[in-house]
């Protein structure tokens, strides 16, 4: 009775309700069961009529307790209809009052209503209530092609998504046999081990294993292959490279061992290359030509300045050594950068900014450099001793205990200078 005044009430709205209604309404077992006699009863029933509404009368005994329902009485209400039932159904016209819309989404839900009691049926182990058929249809794919036909879009991807869950659902399921076909044995342990014996599977039947084979792996292994290159083993034992010649043909042993050797190294850094490549991100920077007949080492600064961008060329900085050749020691921060050549010049400057800070031609030769605690102070190692200038190029100490050095370096940890001079002895300064 239920059923048929929401049935009524529906129809009477032409099936504007039915969306709100199905949305509204829980996802429950008792509710796909109402879904689907709901479905059931607007896809083949014709549309009622109108009917007055009858007057509520007042019930004898209405204040008395009532028994509350039971589960399977409730599942009598609304049994489940087989599977050629509900393939009827999918392919039903339906009432001509409903648009095109309204039966498609009437549709969908009794898919996923229909589908959700057959897996809730096997969820729980009622495998005698699960319909054999539906089962079946999943396997061969029948439930799939009536749904791609009854059920339009937007609503058609879900249900074939819903369908094929379903499908993996009874894929390595057994089906049960029915119970007409069990085996009831009457005859004591006799008959109970002729019942056993009918269920042994034949000997040549191979058993499935829950372990699928593993593919083989390529035989280039790029993991290996960059191991390789920085572990020790036996020469007898490596493998050599695919572009390895053996040269047999040539009777010169030493001749044959040198282009084997010669095509090992060849081989060995083009492979090395190629695991280079596969860590660049982005190409270098080069010069595109115009012309075949153009040649890279023409183009000149100035013209390079031209064609870079404005932000690019802000970046140039040109200076001229001629005062080589030249030693070059940065700043513990690598900002600052000094230089001093052969023939007596000496430059600091803001390496980041490109900022002169003062250079110098001392007219003698000049061998080392190096700075101090920070860029405020530096050491030079001329030609007969070491000499301690400032930033603006000041001379503060003079160091005659240093007699001839090549080479300077500083500690800063313990503000020692030590120098290499000649002869090859070391000496060394502490600084307060």
């Amino acid at each position: 009775m239920f059923l048929s005044a929401i049935y009524t009430r529906l129809a009477s709205s032409s099936g504007t309700l039915i969306p709100a209604l199905f949305s509204a309404l829980p996802p429950t077992h008792e509710v796909h069961a109402f879904k689907v006699a709901l479905c059931q009863k607007l896809l083949t029933d014709p549309a009622p009529a109108q009917a007055r509404r009858v007057q509520p009368r007042a019930r004898k005994n209405s204040h008395a307790p009532r028994p509350p329902p039971s589960k399977a009485k409730d599942q009598q209400a609304h049994p489940i209809p087989g599977y050629t039932e509900f393939q009827r159904l999918l392919e039903a016209p339906g009432p001509a009052d409903f648009v095109g819309a309204v039966m498609g989404r009437i549709r969908f839900e009794l898919v996923v209503a229909y589908g959700a009691l057959q897996s809730g049926n096997r969820d729980k182990g009622k495998g005698r209530d699960r319909d054999r058929e539906w089962v079946l249809a999943l396997r061969e794919g029948r439930v799939r092609d009536v749904v791609r036909r009854a059920v339009d879009e937007p609503l058609r991807e879900m249900a074939l998504c819903l369908v094929g869950s379903w499908g993996g659902i009874f894929e390595f399921q057994k089906l049960s046999p029915p119970p007409s076909a069990a085996i009831t044995p009457k005859g004591g342990k006799m008959d109970s081990l002729f019942a056993k014996a009918d269920a042994i599977q034949p000997l040549g039947k191979k058993r499935k294993s829950s372990h699928p084979q593993k593919k083989a792996k390529d035989a280039s292994d790029r993991t290996l292959h960059s191991v390789a290159q920085h572990t020790s083993i036996l020469r007898s034992f490596s493998k050599l490279p695919e572009a390895q010649g053996t040269y047999q043909h040539i009777a010169n042993k030493k001749l044959r061992n040198e282009l084997n050797r010669h095509t090992a190294q060849a081989s060995r850094a083009k492979a090395l290359q190629e695991d280079a490549e596969m860590l660049l991100m982005d190409e270098a920077g080069t010069i595109e030509l115009e012309g075949e007949m153009e040649r890279t080492w023409r183009v000149g600064q100035d013209e390079i300045v031209l064609g870079a961008g404005q932000e690019a060329a802000k970046g140039r900085r040109e200076w001229k050594l001629d005062g080589g050749p030249y030693r070059a020691r940065y700043t513990r921060n690598g900002r600052h950068l000094a230089i001093a050549g052969r023939t007596g010049h000496v430059a600091t400057f803001d390496w980041l900014t490109g900022t002169l800070h003062l250079e110098l031609q001392l007219q003698e030769t000049c061998r080392d450099i190096t700075f101090l605690h920070d860029q405020s102070h530096y050491a030079v190692a001329q030609k007969k001793y070491v000499f301690i200038y400032d930033r603006d190029g000041v001379e503060l100490h003079c160091l005659k205990s240093h007699i001839e050095p090549t080479r300077l370096e500083f500690l800063p940890y313990h503000w020692l200078l030590a120098s290499i001079v000649r002869p090859p002895t070391s000496s060394f300064l502490f600084s307060k």
